[in-house]
């Protein structure tokens, strides 16, 4: 995954429109789907859906993880 793939796949989990994705990042809304096709089809293959994944990762706290690389992408300070 690319570093690019992974900064779309992280607000893609967290529930952002991937016109969302492409205004926040200042790039198509294709481009967004692009990166994240791939991606949507691996965890398709294999958990079945995307949302038992997200649900995974709420369960076991790796959202969290997802929010830090989102953070540090953006430049938000931790608290």
């Amino acid at each position: 995954m690319t570093a690019k793939s992974l900064v779309v796949f992280c607000f893609y989990a967290l529930g952002y429109k991937h016109i969302n994705i492409a205004k926040e990042l200042k790039i198509t809304e294709v481009a967004s789907k692009k990166r994240i096709k791939k991606i949507n089809a691996d965890i398709n293959k294999r958990l079945g859906s995307f949302d038992l994944f997200r649900n995974k990762c709420i369960k076991t706290g790796v959202m969290y993880e997802i929010l830090n690389v989102l953070s540090e992408y953006m430049g938000v300070k931790k608290m």
